[in-house]
């Protein structure tokens, strides 16, 4: 017979949330660097227009002999504010490099950052929006 475990005292504290997907559209936490004349970010779709890209860096990798890719595509998304500049760039699908190689997510981050969009609008007016940006790599 197994001797009987004490239950745990009652909490105050919330129950834990479940695991959620790492993709998923709940995972996603809420922007983090966002200008203040963005109250509020629209998602592309009905009346709101998507921004067009006006000038794109390309981002400046370090060296990655001796790692190894297993996908080519990077899935990102960024907020593009009234004005065409883009803010907190977060992965939604990371480069899969063995070893990890932290220096080569961060030269895409601010390869994206440093782009300029015509932003969207809404009914004519420029507005923040989400933009999802997917990046093929090609290394030479």
């Amino acid at each position: 017979m197994r001797p009987r475990e004490n239950p745990a005292p009652p909490s105050s504290a919330p129950p834990a949330s479940p695991p959620v997907a790492p993709n998923a559209a709940s995972s996603r936490p809420a922007p983090t660097s966002l200008p203040t004349d963005c109250p509020s970010v629209e998602r592309v779709g009905g009346n709101v227009t998507e921004p067009i890209e006006v000038s794109r860096v390309q981002p400046k990798y370090p060296d990655t002999s001796g790692h190894r890719f297993s996908s080519p595509l990077v899935i990102l998304e960024a907020v593009i504010d009234r004005a065409g500049t883009v803010h907190d760039v977060r992965f939604l699908r990371a480069p899969q490099i063995t070893p990890p190689l932290p220096a080569f997510n961060a030269a895409i981050v601010d390869a994206i950052s440093s782009w300029r969009y015509k932003p969207a609008t809404l009914n004519g007016r420029p507005v923040c929006v989400y933009l999802t940006v997917t990046v093929s790599i090609h290394l030479r």
